[in-house]
């Protein structure tokens, strides 16, 4: 199952591969194989290097990310091209959030999942993170 994780290596990345940098914006061209996480961290064609992604960063007077912007064309199997664009938006920087647990039977184990022809999941390493300021 895809996850909506930023992970923590796509803003480097990203900033690798920046053809215009300032300090509110950067953009610039990436293949989607060389992004970390979902969805762009898998090859979304059958080349190897993926669909090259056109991306924009914008950051607010701290430097935080406020905003990426990323669109790709794809070629389908019936030769149709298909755009595919997203706007994330990132906010509440430094606000204390509570997160609970679902509801136990609104969870379900990987190993619980339906086995469908060419769906696979991947296991992913839990992210291990410092409190803020230390």
């Amino acid at each position: 199952m895809p996850s909506s994780e930023f992970e923590p290596g796509a803003l480097k990345a990203l900033l690798a591969t920046a053809s215009s940098a300032g300090p509110r914006s950067a953009k610039g061209t990436i293949y989607s194989a060389k992004i970390p996480g979902w969805p762009f961290g898998v090859p979304m064609s059958r080349g190897e290097k993926g669909e090259k992604v056109a991306w924009a960063l914008w950051f607010d007077d701290r430097g935080r990310v406020t905003r990426l912007t990323t669109k790709v064309s794809q070629r389908t199997n019936d030769d149709y091209v298909l755009g595919l664009s997203s706007d994330l938006r990132f906010t509440g920087w430094g606000s204390r959030v509570t997160v609970e647990a679902p509801p136990e039977e609104s969870v379900i184990e990987v190993e619980d999942l339906p086995q469908e022809p060419g769906l696979s999941v991947e296991e992913k390493e839990p992210i291990e993170t410092s409190p803020q300021g230390k």
